[in-house]
C-alpha cells in the first residue's frame, strides 16, 4: 500500500517484481484507483507520508498480514501508536535522505540571500542597471 506520493515510473518499476502490486491510499485512507478492498486483505508493506495517526490505525485494523511500515520522512513518533506497537510491525524511516538536499537548499538560500538575488532579479525585470552590492558571508 502506498501512503505516499511516488511517480507512476518508479510504481511500474516496484510492480515489476514479480507478485508485488501497489495501491495508492489517500491521506484519509481510501483507495485511489482501480484497487479494491482486498488490497488491505494482501498488503504486507505501507510506504506512509503524511497521514493521521487515526487513519493509520484504520489501516492496520484492516491488514491483517501488515508486517512492514516504512515512514518516507525522517520521523517515526507519529508512526509508533498502539495498534502498531501491540502488533509488533517492523518501523522504519528516510532518516538521512534528505540531508543533503537539505544543505544544498541552505547554503543556495544563504547565498542568494546574502548577495541579495531577489532584488537582483526585480531590477533586471524592470531593466534598471544600478549598482547593487551584496553582503560577504
Amino acid at each position: 500500500m502506498l501512503g505516499a506520493p511516488l511517480s507512476r515510473e518508479l510504481v511500474a518499476r516496484i510492480e515489476a517484481i514479480d507478485g508485488v502490486r501497489c495501491a495508492r491510499i489517500a491521506a484519509d485512507g481510501r483507495i485511489h484507483g482501480d484497487a479494491d478492498e482486498s488490497v488491505f486483505e494482501d498488503a504486507d508493506i505501507l510506504l506512509l507520508g503524511a497521514v493521521p495517526a487515526s487513519v493509520l490505525d484504520h489501516l492496520v485494523a484492516r491488514a491483517p498480514r501488515l508486517r512492514w511500515i516504512h515512514s518516507a520522512s525522517a520521523g517515526v513518533d507519529r508512526i509508533s501508536t498502539a495498534p502498531v506497537r501491540e502488533r509488533g510491525l517492523v518501523v522504519t524511516n528516510a532518516r538521512g535522505v534528505f540531508s543533503r538536499p537539505i544543505a544544498e537548499y541552505v547554503v543556495m538560500m544563504s547565498l542568494a540571500i546574502a548577495r541579495r538575488l531577489p532584488q537582483l532579479l526585480e531590477l533586471q525585470r524592470e531593466r534598471t542597471w544600478q549598482p547593487l552590492r551584496g553582503r560577504e558571508l
